[in-house]
């Protein structure tokens, strides 16, 4: 069912008209980064920061389980943010706390690995104050939709139950907006604007001017409250009728959105995989990564254990091999063989068979990058090793030059 929900997520967006070539639309489970940066600041945490989150309290007086995942939410949250240097993060006023945390999480963790940090200059100066390695990110809130009224007058939520469906059938939303709360104030009397949210719901589509008329019969009374619902229905399907169209196109192309989904975690990685390789180094866990996770390389062709061997993959992209060989490409051909770390300072030998690598991160594939001199290894990373001879034995030269992202 999560899965189903990420999905309906992405195309509720594309069908409003995200444009996937301007943004990064992906799932949080698909950046392992997030979950790693989400535990370093977690040990930054105080818990009298968390306890003070009104979201949290405000979801366990409506019957939440107080649970940890519930209470340290916001910590991912800010993992979420902060690990793509984000300048801005357009939220609503109720999340505005929520981005205080990630800045006051922001500014510990900096405080705590960047010598001579000060948060009145995060970007260091010539004064030797350092960077920060996590950027303050700043709030955008548009007034239009700093706060948007549920169907009960409380803050909307599909937590709450009091929402409007966009993409619901007809007649879901047709229930959804006559069920809108109202009082008792009879046809022909004046309406109190803080008894119902049609007025502020209204707002979301209604013209200046229409909004005039309806503030102004709102006074003086002479209209019952379903007129008003159904000028928001009207109004509903009149903006938002083609994204509802577009959406039961999408959904006949589920191909499509996963590809969407996958390009846009690759982008986003790439974004991602310099700013954690900052806070490793900081914390001293550069080291420590997970077997396979980083960078990794496919390695392509075959030569004998006399020339073209090589002697592993660094962690920084770097592939370590004896000399220069011509090489092939059959990528489809390919196995694993785990590297060795180094040996009293010797780098490891991974096998004497090799002659081409290609370089990948884990969201694809680069290109090809070759070094002509061994040296001693940092790290050891992850080998994909095949024959890499193609169905007529011979190979294609690559010349294009890396572009990690991973």
């Amino acid at each position: 069912r999560l899965d189903q929900l990420s999905r309906d997520v992405a195309l509720d967006y594309l069908a409003c008209g995200l444009d996937p070539s301007r943004c990064a639309l992906f799932r949080q489970s698909d950046i392992p980064e997030i979950p790693e940066l989400f535990w370093y600041l977690t040990t930054l945490t105080p818990m009298g920061l968390l306890e003070k989150a009104v979201s949290y309290k405000d979801k366990v007086a409506r019957g939440f389980s107080p649970e940890a995942g519930l209470f340290i939410y916001p910590v991912l949250m800010a993992a979420d943010i902060l690990l793509y240097g984000s300048d801005l993060v357009p939220v609503g006023k109720d999340q505005v706390q929520h981005l205080e945390i990630t800045r006051d999480l922001a500014i510990k963790f900096n405080l705590a690995y960047v010598p001579r940090y000060d948060p009145a200059h995060p970007e260091g100066d010539h004064k030797g104050r350092g960077r920060g390695i996590l950027k303050l990110p700043q709030a955008r809130i548009l007034d239009a939709t700093a706060v948007v009224p549920g169907t009960d007058n409380q803050k909307m939520s599909k937590s709450y139950g009091n929402v409007i469906e966009v993409f619901a059938e007809d007649a879901v939303v047709k229930k959804q907006i006559m069920g809108i709360q109202t009082d008792s104030t009879p046809v022909e009397a004046p309406k109190n604007p803080s008894a119902t949210p049609l007025l502020s719901l209204l707002r979301l589509f209604a013209s200046p001017e229409e909004m005039a008329e309806h503030e102004r019969t709102f006074r003086e009374g002479g209209l019952g409250y379903g007129h008003y619902k159904l000028r928001l229905l009207e109004l509903f399907h009149a903006h938002l009728g083609e994204a509802r169209a577009r959406r039961r196109e999408l959904e006949k192309n589920l191909d499509y959105v996963e590809e969407v989904l996958r390009q846009g975690a690759k982008k986003a990685r790439s974004y991602a995989a310099p700013i954690l390789d900052e806070v490793r180094r900081a914390v001293g866990t550069r080291g420590l990564r997970p077997q396979g996770e980083g960078l990794r390389a496919t390695v392509e062709g075959k030569a004998s254990p006399e020339e073209n061997q090589v002697l592993g993959v660094g962690l920084d992209g770097a592939v370590l091999v004896g000399e220069r060989g011509p090489p092939v490409d059959a990528p489809e051909q390919t196995g694993l063989v785990e590297g060795r770390e180094p040996n009293h300072g010797e780098p490891p030998s991974l096998s004497p068979h090799i002659d081409h690598v290609l370089l990948v991160n884990d969201a694809g594939r680069t290109s090809t990058k070759i070094e002509a001199e061994p040296k001693v290894l940092e790290d050891t990373a992850l080998i994909e090793q095949g024959p890499g001879i193609d169905s007529k034995g011979e190979g294609s030269t690559r010349n294009q030059e890396p572009s990690l992202g991973g």
